[in-house]
């Protein structure tokens, strides 16, 4: 179309997207250091907010708050119909698509907050724990605010436009953060989390609102003829997201029906500290690397070498923090949750191995989207899920790190070979291509983790020392590391000059 067109929209100027081919290299670089720089920053503020809520909120209640967030979460991954990936992926987006996908989602997430509501008295029941409603009700809002939020944070990852989501997402989580610390220091317990889940998004939301300046249609222009491809596309990674969020929250579920509430905010409060290098510094990346991806998927040589940095760049920060976490859990869980939290050490010290393969594994995924592979992704999450619950089940019947070790084991030595098979014959990416990554990363976990615990076995000192010299270890281990890549080395040189 051209601006001559009568069927041309001027509107649509802000979904083109032609002149990113053009040193995508580099924009690529400049996103994913722009998305480091800001995760280092919000995971600090996460911790502190963490260490502070730990204190006014124990553990108890943080395990009937923990019960409500699968229903949540499972609702908010399938209402947003996958539109942030299939508006990326695509090569044409206009107003009118985006608008339809818009209003496809806030039915959605109208239908899906409801239907949270609804299961807060099957909760009860459930669960045998009456407080559970009103936190099913509570956190119901936070199903329609992240889908307001998707369009817009689609549009800017199409952009590439990395700064303005990363700042939205910076400014929600420090007054979110501020709120609850507040209200929990005035005695709200587990309704000081309730709000900072619900205002994150609520608050990125205006943020993106008033700076995108991007208002969509009346719901009645909307053309669903147009958007067929784009839904198709996206119904099957919201039909993926679905399994994948079961998967991340079966355990909630079984823990909380067959242990004690305690249990389960001993487990969940442990599984957000093992998951949170991946979600504030993976997760984040996957707006710089999938349209990256999406735009070689025809360059071979460029996908393999793209896929490559990504991977093992992020993981010079992640996988460092996954071994402290697994090597010093008892420091860890004695200064961000203190006393109260001692029984959590054993259970985080499992879910540790996470962050250490959780960049594998989600950029793995990645690839399959950049080459549109969406129902070859919904099959296997369709595998993952039914594997994922018969061996929890199965575990909970002998203990609670019996399970936390299966959670840990199963996707690590199952279903993360499996996905990379399917990645291997469906994208660009070779056998070769993953021994790159694992080779290094696997020698450097296992020399790590090796000699960590032998030096806290000889030592004996308390937690904090012991684990301070650790941490020594480690950055001494990297350092080696990254001195002996002469790519690792050349990529560290040239970030640290762009920023001098």
């Amino acid at each position: 179309m051209t601006a001559s067109d009568p069927s041309s929209d001027p509107r649509d100027a802000i979904f083109d997207v032609s002149a990113m081919h053009k040193d995508l290299g580099r924009k690529t670089g400049r996103a994913a250091t722009t998305i480091l720089l800001f995760a280092l920053l919000k995971l600090v503020i996460v911790l502190g907010t963490t260490l502070i809520l730990a204190r006014f909120v124990p553990p108890e209640q943080q395990g009937i708050f923990a019960l409500a967030i699968p229903a949540v979460l499972i609702a908010a991954g399938l209402s947003e119909f996958g539109l942030a990936q299939a508006v990326v992926q695509r090569d044409t987006v206009t107003h009118r698509l985006m608008s339809t996908l818009f209003w496809v989602n806030v039915g959605l997430g109208i239908l899906l907050m409801g239907v949270v509501m609804l299961l807060a008295g099957p909760a009860v029941q459930f669960f045998d724990q009456p407080a559970v409603w009103y936190v099913f009700i509570g956190l119901a809002p936070y199903v329609l605010f992240m889908v307001l939020t998707t369009p817009y944070v689609a549009i800017l990852r199409r952009q590439m436009n990395i700064k303005l989501i990363e700042s939205s997402n910076l400014v929600a989580l420090i007054v979110s953060s501020i709120m609850a610390i507040v209200t929990a220091v005035m005695g709200a317990g587990l309704w000081a989390l309730v709000i900072q889940m619900v205002m994150n998004p609520a608050l990125t939301f205006l943020y993106l609102l008033i700076v995108v300046k991007w208002v969509p249609s009346r719901p009645w222009a909307a053309n669903f003829s147009e958007a067929k491809d784009a839904l198709a596309f996206g119904g099957f990674l919201a039909a993926d997201r679905l399994l994948n969020e079961f998967v991340r929250n079966i355990q909630i579920i079984i823990i909380g029906r067959y242990f004690t509430g305690a249990q389960v905010g001993l487990f969940y409060r442990s599984q957000t500290f093992a998951l949170m290098p991946h979600r504030r510094i993976g997760v984040p990346l996957s707006g710089a690397f999938v349209p990256s991806l999406a735009r070689l998927q025809n360059d071979a040589a460029g996908f393999r070498d793209m896929f490559i940095r990504q991977i093992t760049r992020a993981n010079l920060i992640i996988v460092p923090i996954g071994l402290m976490f697994c090597l010093c859990a008892d420091a860890v869980v004695r200064i961000l949750l203190g006393p109260d939290w001692a029984e959590a050490a054993p259970i985080l010290a499992w879910l540790a191995v996470l962050p250490m393969t959780a960049m594998l594994l989600a950029g793995t995924n990645w690839t399959l989207v950049a080459c549109g592979k969406t129902k070859q992704i919904f099959y296997f999450g369709i595998f993952n899920a039914i594997l994922v619950t018969a061996s929890l089940y199965t575990a909970a019947q002998f203990g609670l790190i019996e399970l936390v070790a299966t959670s840990v084991m199963v996707p690590t030595f199952i279903s993360l070979p499996a996905l990379m098979a399917l990645s291997v014959r469906l994208t660009p990416n070779t056998g070769g291509t993953f021994w790159d990554i694992i080779s290094g990363e696997a020698l450097f976990v296992a020399v790590a983790l090796s000699l960590g615990f032998v030096l806290r076995s000889w030592l004996d000192w308390s937690a904090i020392p012991e684990s301070l010299l650790v941490g020594v270890l480690v950055v001494g281990l990297m350092a080696a590391r990254i001195w002996l890549s002469p790519k690792l080395s050349h990529d560290i040189t040239r970030l640290l000059k762009s920023k001098t």
